[in-house]
């Protein structure tokens, strides 16, 4: 979308897909049905035990049902050594996807965004992240997701459309003996599973398509759109000047330090 942006000087936010535009040109008035414009989409994902790839792969057969002929679709798996290159073809949407460990996002996800700034900042991007604590009942593990997308917003000097937080799953039988003596201590404290024998998929697949669903249609009205998420009346953080300079500080562009 962002090549016809450019040339026509449209608006990145209209509330339904399907939604007619009038372009007035020289003389002229448009009507533009943005059903009808191709679209290019690319998935970006760097996944360590594997559940944020099949979170990524979900997200990649939701668009494929959607898609229209014209229509194209790419995704990029990121591995830990592999040299990091520039996109060099033009995209009009970029969903990233990071796995999240002790707070921390993957090297590579972040080394990847840096490398491609100039694209990501003239395209529709959006982010998910994947974890362990989006699966926690309580409460403070709410607060916790949000301050992960915005250290992401901050330290990618991004601003996204849409953002999602999905649990993801205890892989215990691929833990190593120290990671996996961890994770079941972090487990039990939120009242997960702690059989180590097995594997444990918490990922909500349901919010997965209704979040691919948000993009696609461009919901301004949905939960997972950026400015609803950290801005809406509901979210017991507006009440901290800090949270709230942080998210302006994001929408306006602003560097932050984290």
């Amino acid at each position: 979308m962002s090549r016809l942006k450019d040339k026509l000087s449209l608006s990145s936010k209209y509330s339904q897909q399907n939604s007619p535009f009038l372009i007035q040109t020289t003389g002229t008035t448009i009507a533009l049905n943005l059903s009808e414009v191709r679209m290019k989409t690319l998935i970006v994902y760097q996944s360590n035990y594997g559940q944020t790839q099949k979170i990524a792969e979900k997200m990649e057969a939701e668009l494929k049902l959607s898609m229209k002929t014209d229509d194209e679709l790419d995704i990029l798996e990121l591995s830990k050594h592999q040299s990091l290159e520039k996109i060099n073809y033009p995209v009009d949407r970029i969903i990233v996807g990071t796995p999240v460990y002790t707070s921390r996002f993957p090297k590579q996800i972040l080394k990847w965004m840096g490398v491609n700034s100039e694209l990501l900042k003239s395209t529709e991007v959006n982010f998910f992240t994947v974890s362990l604590n989006a699966a926690d009942p309580n409460p403070s593990a709410r607060k916790a997701d949000d301050y992960l997308l915005l250290k992401l917003c901050e330290q990618s000097s991004l601003t996204p459309s849409f953002v999602a937080s999905f649990a993801g799953s205890l892989e215990y039988t691929k833990y190593g003996f120290i990671i996996k003596f961890i994770m079941k201590r972090i487990s039990r404290k939120a009242g997960g599973p702690t059989d180590t024998s097995k594997n444990h998929e918490m990922t909500n697949w349901k919010m997965v398509s209704d979040f691919v669903s948000a993009i696609n249609k461009n919901d301004v009205r949905s939960e997972f759109y950026f400015q609803n998420r950290f801005l809406s009346e509901l979210n017991p953080q507006l009440n901290d000047s800090r949270y709230q300079t942080r998210v302006k500080d994001i929408l306006s562009g602003r560097p932050v330090c984290s």
